[in-house]
């Protein structure tokens, strides 16, 4: 007896769509005209955040902090975006290009919270 699976088209284009690996294991929260809102994965392209949806259109653009906690610390990373996607509780922003300056306060993030994840698991 031969097994098929049916072919999942859409998740396969979103796969193929994503340029940089997603992140959801980090402490950070986005700050946008002065509110927080918790951030629940984000990449070097965008970022998806918990936020009443209604605050926010498609298409619009705005300036955001994303804010990490690091250690003791907080990195805060300044840019802009535009909003692709809005619902349910959700907005997704896409990043505008991001500067060497930001491409390494990233990398930062992401290196400091590997060790701290490496250390933690050596418990």
């Amino acid at each position: 007896m031969k097994i098929r699976f049916r072919k999942d088209t859409e998740t396969e284009n979103m796969l193929q769509k994503r340029r940089h690996e997603r992140r959801s294991s980090d402490q950070c929260v986005s700050e946008i005209n002065g509110n927080n809102y918790p951030i629940i994965n984000w990449s070097n392209g965008g970022a998806l955040i918990f936020a009443d949806d209604r605050l926010f259109a498609k298409g619009e653009t705005i300036d955001l902090k994303m804010k990490f906690r690091v250690h003791d610390n907080i990195i805060s990373i300044p840019h802009a975006g535009k909003i692709i996607r809005t619902g349910a509780s959700r907005v997704a922003i896409q990043f505008d290009e991001l500067t060497e300056t930001m491409n390494r306060a990233f990398k930062r993030v992401i290196d400091e919270t590997i060790s701290r994840e490496f250390a933690d698991s050596q418990v």
